[in-house]
Protein backbone atom coordinates (compact mmCIF):
# COMPACT_ATOMS: atom_id res chain seq x y z
CA UNK A 1 0.00 0.00 0.00
CA UNK A 2 1.59 3.23 -1.15
CA UNK A 3 2.40 5.68 1.72
CA UNK A 4 2.02 9.56 1.14
CA UNK A 5 3.19 12.34 3.69
CA UNK A 6 1.65 15.52 2.97
CA UNK A 7 4.18 18.44 4.30
CA UNK A 8 4.85 22.13 4.05
CA UNK A 9 8.55 21.96 5.12
CA UNK A 10 9.66 18.36 4.39
CA UNK A 11 10.85 17.07 0.76
CA UNK A 12 12.10 13.77 1.50
CA UNK A 13 11.17 10.82 4.25
CA UNK A 14 13.87 7.93 5.78
CA UNK A 15 11.17 5.64 5.33
CA UNK A 16 8.97 4.46 2.47
CA UNK A 17 6.58 7.54 1.94
CA UNK A 18 6.28 9.63 -0.77
CA UNK A 19 5.90 12.98 0.01
CA UNK A 20 3.49 15.93 -1.21
CA UNK A 21 3.70 19.07 -0.99
CA UNK A 22 1.36 21.01 1.29
CA UNK A 23 -1.68 20.40 3.09
CA UNK A 24 -3.06 16.48 3.38
CA UNK A 25 -6.69 18.18 4.60
CA UNK A 26 -7.23 21.11 1.93
CA UNK A 27 -6.14 18.67 -0.54
CA UNK A 28 -7.98 15.64 0.46
CA UNK A 29 -5.43 13.24 0.74
CA UNK A 30 -6.72 12.50 4.89
CA UNK A 31 -8.35 9.67 5.35
CA UNK A 32 -7.51 8.85 8.39
CA UNK A 33 -5.10 10.44 11.51
CA UNK A 34 -3.39 8.78 14.44
CA UNK A 35 -2.57 10.41 16.74
CA UNK A 36 -0.36 9.09 20.22
CA UNK A 37 -0.94 10.93 23.40
CA UNK A 38 1.63 10.57 26.22
CA UNK A 39 1.01 11.98 29.57
CA UNK A 40 3.25 14.71 29.70
CA UNK A 41 2.30 18.51 29.99
CA UNK A 42 5.37 20.86 29.19
CA UNK A 43 3.74 24.03 29.17
CA UNK A 44 4.48 25.61 26.47
CA UNK A 45 4.93 25.42 22.58
CA UNK A 46 3.34 24.67 19.61
CA UNK A 47 -0.02 23.63 18.59
CA UNK A 48 -0.20 19.67 17.57
CA UNK A 49 -2.52 21.42 14.33
CA UNK A 50 -2.07 24.93 14.38
CA UNK A 51 -3.75 26.96 10.95
CA UNK A 52 -5.75 23.85 10.50
CA UNK A 53 -9.33 25.03 9.60
CA UNK A 54 -12.52 23.58 11.34
CA UNK A 55 -12.33 19.61 10.25
CA UNK A 56 -15.18 16.61 11.41
CA UNK A 57 -13.73 13.80 12.35
CA UNK A 58 -15.06 10.61 14.38
CA UNK A 59 -13.61 8.94 16.42
CA UNK A 60 -12.67 5.09 15.19
CA UNK A 61 -10.25 3.41 18.06
CA UNK A 62 -8.38 4.19 21.65
CA UNK A 63 -5.37 1.75 21.69
CA UNK A 64 -4.42 1.79 25.38
CA UNK A 65 -0.59 1.22 25.63
CA UNK A 66 -0.75 0.10 28.94
CA UNK A 67 1.35 3.08 30.31
CA UNK A 68 -1.66 5.89 30.37
CA UNK A 69 -0.43 6.20 26.57
CA UNK A 70 -2.96 5.93 24.37
CA UNK A 71 -3.24 6.10 20.01
CA UNK A 72 -6.35 7.93 19.17
CA UNK A 73 -7.72 6.86 16.07
CA UNK A 74 -9.93 9.46 13.36
CA UNK A 75 -11.88 8.85 10.26
CA UNK A 76 -12.70 12.16 8.55
CA UNK A 77 -16.37 12.82 8.01
CA UNK A 78 -16.65 13.59 4.61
Amino acid sequence: MPKYLASTTLTETTWNAEVRPGDAVEAGLLDELHVSLSPFVAGSGESLLTGLGATAMDLQNVTDLGNGAVVLTYALIR
